[in-house]
């Protein structure tokens, strides 16, 4: 009886081991045989155009954000396309009766097979104050409408109106042709 035992345990042991390798073998196989993968372009906008919102100093009272589809190369690690672009408006409070704002815009490549995010060229700057005396106000930048219901030199509470100009041109240019993108996919 011992020794009926011994030997089912021994045969699953071996089973367990075959089916093992077996999935690991199928594994190695799936990468070989796709070799890329592909993520997809991303257009991101916060807050939602219409919603109200609350910022703290430094927080983004309005960001825009396209990353166009990025596709990697296992093989070689190269990655291709993944690049975009940034635009943010910070909130940086109220002082002497002026209402400060930053705004920052930067292009970047996404995150590629080597883990390294590489900025195309450095964030471009720019200060810009309103006069603010207390209560609600709109006021506007590069085309972006913002209604401010209050602000302090803590927050703001706002709603955006309406966004960058640019904003559907470069969105456009993030969600590039397939056919561009199926040409790199096809030489991996």
């Amino acid at each position: 009886m011992h020794f009926e035992h011994q030997f089912a345990s021994d045969h699953r042991r071996q089973y367990l081991m075959k089916m093992t390798l077996t999935k690991t073998l199928l594994c190695i196989v799936f990468l070989v045989l796709t070799g890329c993968s592909t993520t997809a372009s991303k257009i991101e906008r916060s807050p939602e155009i219409g919603a109200t919102s609350i910022a703290s100093i430094g927080d983004p009272i309005y960001r825009f954000s396209a990353i166009e589809r990025l596709t990697i190369d296992h093989y070689s690690g190269q990655s291709y396309g993944g690049q975009g672009q940034t635009k943010e408006l910070l909130y940086s409070g109220v002082s002497n009766g002026q209402l400060r704002l930053t705004y920052r815009e930067f292009a970047a490549q996404a995150v590629g097979a080597k883990g390294t995010s590489n900025y195309a060229r450095p964030a471009y700057t720019q200060d810009v104050q309103y006069d603010y005396t207390g209560g609600k106000t709109d006021i506007n930048f590069q085309s972006v409408q913002i209604e401010v219901f209050s602000a302090d030199s803590k927050q703001i509470e706002y709603v955006v109106k309406n966004g960058f100009r640019d904003e559907s041109e470069i969105a456009a240019a993030a969600e590039c042709s397939d056919k561009k993108w199926a040409d790199q996919e096809a030489k991996c």
